[in-house]
């Protein structure tokens, strides 16, 4: 009902308008040529003004696009600085976690090294910190595990230093790294954050 209101009133001012031209054309005694003459001198101007409102809606649209672009423009790079970050998080767990297993993990230290290095333009320093922390770490425990796997190391006081450095790192690894990881990054991972783009 209120769709065919809003076409109504949209006609109400041509009804007016034809209304008024046939009541002078027949009550007001115009002649038809006189009429057709004052209807081709308004016809320019009626065509001006449809052709501004048409330019002015027009500006409008354009400038809502632009908006729209540039919101979705701020969204993405926001993803993808969340994608980066992530991935950076990711390699922390799974450093964290190779920590307490023997086997050579190189690979995944070499990768964990170049997403520390790329977290110097994706976060602040207390991300960083920690991150060169663990890193430090974990390079001080594999240097022990090798120290301790050598044969020639007997048995006696700096096996024993070395055992109980060793004991001491894999404390530093256990569980509560991860939750203190996702202590670390959770203000740069919250989901919520992401959805806030300003305008």
């Amino acid at each position: 009902m209120s769709k065919a209101n809003e076409e109504l009133r949209e006609w109400i001012p041509i009804i007016i308008v034809v209304f008024i031209f046939i009541s002078v054309f027949n009550f007001g005694g115009i002649k038809m040529k006189d009429f057709l003459t004052l209807l081709s001198g308004l016809l320019a101007p009626i065509i001006g003004i449809i052709a501004i409102y048409i330019a002015y809606q027009q500006k409008e649209i354009n400038q809502l696009k632009v908006k729209n672009d540039e919101l979705a423009n701020r969204l993405k790079l926001k993803l993808d600085l969340y994608e980066k970050r992530f991935s950076v998080y990711i390699a922390l767990t799974e450093i964290l976690r190779a920590a307490h297993h023997p086997d050579d993990n190189r690979t995944k230290l070499y990768e964990f090294h170049r997403f520390v290095s790329e977290s110097y333009f994706l976060f602040d320093d207390d991300v960083i910190q920690y991150l060169l922390e663990v890193a430090d770490r974990y390079n001080q425990l594999r240097s022990v595990q090798a120290l301790l796997d050598q044969q020639s190391l007997e048995r006696g006081e700096e096996r024993s230093k070395l055992a109980l450095k060793q004991d001491d790192l894999f404390k530093w690894f256990d569980l509560h790294q991860l939750e203190a990881a996702r202590q670390v990054f959770s203000k740069y991972l919250l989901l919520k954050e992401l959805g806030r783009v300003e305008p």
